[in-house]
Formats: C-alpha cells, sequence, structure tokens
C-alpha cells in the first residue's frame, strides 16, 4: 500500500497486514504525555513484544520540571531494563533544525538532548537534502559494538518503502 493510503485508512492496513502475519504483529498507541517511561518499562516487561518503536521518548510523561537532560538519562536508565530482556528497542529522535538541509545528518545534529546520544548502543540518521526528491543518505553515526561512520543512499518510494544505492550512484 501507498503511505498515503495507509496514513489515511491505518486500521484497514493494519487489520490487513495482521492477517498475513498472523498473532506476530501488535501496535500500541499512546497519546503524548499520558504515561511514564516506568509505566511503559513495567507494561513491556510482561509483553510479547520483543521489538519497541518509541516516537519520541520525549512523550513520556515527565515529572522533571526544569532539567530535561537528567531526565532523559533516567528514561535510558529505565529502557535498559528491557534491552535486558532481549527486547531491541528503537527510538525516534528529530534532528536539528539547522540540519534539515545537511547532505548527512551527523551525531552532533540529533536534537533535544546530547543525552541520548550518549545513551544509546547505535544512532542512525536519515537525511532528506538532495534536489531529486525523496532520497538522502542513512549513516551509522554511533556504533558502541562496531564500526561507525558507513553510509548509504537511499530513495523512498510512493509505498513507503526504501531502496538503498551505493555510494558512487547515489553521488
Amino acid at each position: 500500500l501507498s503511505m498515503e493510503v495507509v496514513k489515511t485508512n491505518l486500521m484497514q492496513a493494519y487489520n490487513n497486514l495482521g492477517t498475513i502475519i498472523g498473532d506476530r504483529l501488535g501496535i500500541s498507541i499512546v497519546p503524548s504525555a499520558k504515561i511514564t517511561a516506568d509505566e511503559y518499562v513495567e507494561a513491556m516487561k510482561n509483553s510479547d513484544y520483543d521489538v519497541l518503536f518509541i516516537d519520541y521518548d520525549s512523550n513520556f510523561k515527565s515529572e522533571a520540571s526544569e532539567n530535561m537532560y537528567l531526565e532523559y538519562g533516567k528514561i535510558y536508565d529505565r529502557l535498559t531494563e528491557l534491552t535486558q530482556l532481549g527486547k531491541l528497542i528503537f527510538i525516534a529522535a528529530q534532528p536539528k533544525v539547522s540540519s534539515w538541509t545537511a547532505e548527512v545528518i551527523e551525531q552532533d545534529m540529533v536534537g533535544e538532548s546530547s543525552r541520548k546520544i550518549h545513551s544509546v548502543d547505535m544512532a542512525i540518521t536519515g537525511s532528506k537534502a538532495t534536489e531529486f526528491g525523496n532520497s538522502g543518505l542513512f549513516k551509522v553515526v554511533k556504533n558502541r559494538r562496531g564500526k561507525a561512520g558507513k553510509t548509504i543512499g537511499y530513495i523512498r518510494l510512493s509505498n513507503g518503502r526504501f531502496k538503498y544505492i551505493d555510494r558512487p550512484l547515489f553521488n
């Protein structure tokens, strides 16, 4: 399905995918600032989910009055309890506005808090900064257990999928 069809008819797309995948896919949607990271971690500890996508960590309900830098540290400390159980966690983050036209989004261009970058095991950035429409570069800007610095070009197709392009062809 195209991205537009999925956006306008999420439940039908989810049900169709559920028919294909069976009971191996689950989704939960929680409005921003309704649950804390602690509540989320406790709920996910007892879930059957193996892979978790969090869009964005700043959407957790916060108890911090002023210091979000420390709050992010607490969030990531709690999320490690889930990785210790073997769950894989992906967390979306916005790039800083000043980087929106950069060819490559570097580690220091991840927005909101540098604490995120210090805490994560791996950070992958994706840019959309070319004159050719839906194309850009993914880059591994941090990899605690491997090599960082690898970039790969991509083009985003009309169905929402990514087609990877080697760097010489991308250039």
